[in-house]
C-alpha cells in the first residue's frame, strides 16, 4: 500500500511494505526536508540534499504527518497518513 502525493518538483509517498517514506526530486535542485507530526512538531529534518532520498518510519506512531520541501524558495507540504 501506498499513498502517492505530486507536486512540480517532487513526488512523496509512503510505503506501508518497507515502513518508509520516499521523496523523488523531478528537478536536479538542491533542497531541505523535514517531517512534522499532526501537532507540528518536528520529527526529523534533513539538509543540502539533491537526489531522491528514503526516511524510515519505524520510530513513528501510527497517524497523520507532513513533509514539508524547501528549494530555491519554494515550499511544498505533503500529508502522509501512517497506519500500519
Amino acid at each position: 500500500d501506498s499513498n502517492i502525493y505530486e507536486q512540480k518538483n517532487f513526488t512523496v509517498f509512503y510505503s506501508t511494505k518497507g515502513d518508509n517514506i520516499h521523496i523523488n526530486n523531478n528537478l536536479p535542485i538542491d533542497y531541505n526536508c523535514s517531517l512534522y507530526d499532526s501537532l507540528g512538531r518536528l520529527q526529523f529534518s534533513k539538509t543540502n540534499l539533491s537526489a531522491s532520498q528514503t526516511f524510515s518510519c519505524r520510530n513513528l506512531n501510527n497517524g497523520i504527518y507532513f513533509v514539508k520541501t524547501l528549494s530555491e524558495n519554494h515550499i511544498d507540504i505533503f500529508k502522509i497518513i501512517i497506519n500500519r
